[in-house]
């Protein structure tokens, strides 16, 4: 029985990275003697500060990438951003953030982890997203698509609609949400409710044509997933657990087959 290719992962120190990158990068500015310190503490660089060959080459392929993705993810009172390129290995860069909800009924970040993970695979670039994801087994479930017919949308009643923005005028916005919980009904009370956790990412692959784009969005609960449509008809409809590795699947094919078009 065979098994998907291992993931390699380390901590690094965010400073000793991004001075890996700017030295690997061709950034001119000299690095301080702090920066130097950093990367030959972590093992990137040698004595003489120069970037070991074999993290070179990674960084580079990381910095190079024509197809890439920016994820976000949060749960809890954590958010997770991910950066992903990805070529013949693909790379994730990962970082952790501490949030609290602020006065007016949003997130704030407080505090910033002083390290990062840095995971590599040969392997298909969905499992290092993954590892990203909060532990809900509707976003971390294996690739099943959502049928256009099984899809249900999800769409705020014009009056309901009126009264929230009405209601946003005069109040923060927690208490609008709020109100709005308690006034909705169906899978408009469902998605309302599914704020236990949130991913979304941007991939973008350049292209002698220009850049080609993929966008997704999802909200979760442990009973309910729901993707957003990009559509004023009906903003968000709920979907079935796999759904979001089917769009990632989806647009890895998008991407491949862009970098694979003729030049134009």
């Amino acid at each position: 029985m065979s098994s998907s290719p291992a993931i390699h992962a380390v901590r690094l120190p965010l400073a000793a990275w991004n001075a890996a990158c700017r030295r690997v990068g061709g950034d001119e500015a000299p690095l301080t003697d702090a920066d130097v310190t950093a990367l030959v503490a972590s093992g990137l660089a040698g004595e003489d500060g120069v970037v070991k060959e074999r993290w070179a080459g990674l960084i580079a392929s990381y910095l190079d990438a024509p197809s890439s993705v920016r994820a976000s993810a949060t749960y809890e009172n954590l958010l997770y951003r991910a950066s992903l390129a990805l070529g013949q290995a693909s790379i994730c860069v990962l970082e952790r953030f501490t949030t609290r909800a602020d006065d007016q009924g949003g997130v704030e970040t407080i505090q910033r982890d002083d390290d990062l993970e840095i995971s590599v695979t040969t392997g298909h670039p969905w499992t290092l997203l993954r590892r990203v994801l909060p532990p809900l087994d509707n976003l971390r479930a294996s690739s099943r698509q959502t049928a256009p017919g099984n899809a249900a949308p999800v769409s705020v009643p014009e009056p309901i609609l009126a009264w929230a923005q009405e209601q946003c005028r005069t109040h923060p916005a927690d208490q609008v949400l709020e109100a709005l919980q308690r006034r909705s009904s169906g899978r408009l009370h469902d998605l309302l409710q599914a704020d236990d956790a949130s991913v979304s990412y941007v991939w973008t692959t350049q292209t002698s044509r220009g850049p080609h784009l993929g966008l997704a969005w999802y909200l979760a609960s442990p009973d309910h997933l729901f993707r957003a449509t990009f559509s004023d008809d009906h903003p968000f409809e709920e979907v079935n657990p796999g759904d979001l590795a089917f769009t990632f699947d989806w647009h890895l094919l998008g991407a491949l087959d862009a970098l694979a078009a003729p030049a134009a």
